[in-house]
């Protein structure tokens, strides 16, 4: 059965476009929590305080045949700023490790394939 058909089944049972495309193509899903994941590590690459306590944890996302898997990673970097609020005794300030030019890169990479998934379901 092709997308475009699921999608017209999907909608006859009160689906909305959104879930017939994540059925209809598992590997657009995926692509929206690897997008999600860069997304929120971007946002967050400067974050020294979380509600959890101590800085933010970059987001690793590994998708399979099973679907994705989310790993937090504890790599961090010292910096020395002493009049920040969340500097240790010592003056230090740490910030989760997160690169974030090679994030926009994985992020533009992600895009490009999330269109090209997209046309190839519809």
């Amino acid at each position: 059965m092709t997308a475009i058909i699921q999608i017209l089944l999907f909608s006859l049972v009160g689906m909305s476009s959104v879930q017939a495309a994540q059925n209809a193509c598992p590997l657009v899903e995926q692509l929206i929590v690897q997008i999600d994941a860069v997304s929120l590590n971007i946002a967050n690459a400067e974050t020294t305080r979380t509600p959890e306590g101590g800085p933010y944890k970059r987001k690793d996302i590994f998708c399979g045949v099973m679907g994705c898997q989310i790993n937090e990673a504890n790599e961090f970097r010292s910096v020395l700023l002493p009049g920040h609020p969340d500097a240790d005794d010592s003056g230090f300030v740490v910030f989760p490790r997160i690169d974030v030019v090679t994030e926009i890169a994985l992020l533009v990479g992600l895009q490009n394939a999330y269109d090209r998934a997209i046309l190839a379901c519809f």
